[in-house]
């Protein structure tokens, strides 16, 4: 998080390329809601780190909105961020907007995270199948595009077995 700030004040020193640095956004935003995550704080450490989050979501969305490469990311982390608030239908509106305009850009690897991370909302606050379709949803778009860490990560929470590269090579010869 330190090098994400560290990025991200040099960018507002010197307002580098948006293309290039939309993602900083982001990503810093991601970084303080996996942190809340893993400390799982409580009373105002907890209402420190939702601030944090929110300053950081809400400015990747202002960094990104011009540039569709990055604003797919950017909602996702905004509908993460209501997640964590407990605002489950402005978190829903968000996932749906991030896939829709991944979609939109024929942004597969963020329409396939997006996706992931809004079966992984469902599953756990809302709908368990609905979450589940959206999981194989996204297992099937990682395995078009051969995204390994998330086709193996997909497989392993949807119980799918997934082939040995020798087993393939065998099917093949078949």
């Amino acid at each position: 998080i330190e090098l994400l700030e560290k990025a991200r004040k040099i960018d507002q020193e010197n307002k580098f390329l948006r293309q290039y640095m939309g993602l900083l956004y982001y990503y810093l935003s991601d970084a303080y809601i996996e942190l809340l995550r893993q400390e799982n704080p409580q009373g105002r450490m907890r209402k420190k780190h939702l601030r944090k989050i929110n300053r950081a979501s809400r400015e990747a969305l202002a960094q990104t909105k011009k540039w569709p490469n990055h604003y797919a990311g950017a909602l996702r982390s905004r509908a993460k961020y209501y997640a964590a608030l407990g605002k489950f239908k402005l978190s829903e509106k968000f996932f749906l907007q991030s896939i829709a305009h991944a979609k939109q850009y024929s942004r597969k690897y963020e329409e396939a995270k997006s996706l992931y991370e809004y079966g992984l909302f469902l599953k756990t606050f809302y709908q368990k199948e609905k979450g589940l379709d959206c999981l194989e949803q996204s297992y099937h778009i990682f395995q078009s595009i051969g995204a390994q860490h998330y086709i193996k990560k997909l497989a392993d929470a949807l119980g799918i077995q997934q082939k040995s590269s020798i087993q393939k090579m065998i099917d093949r010869q078949k």
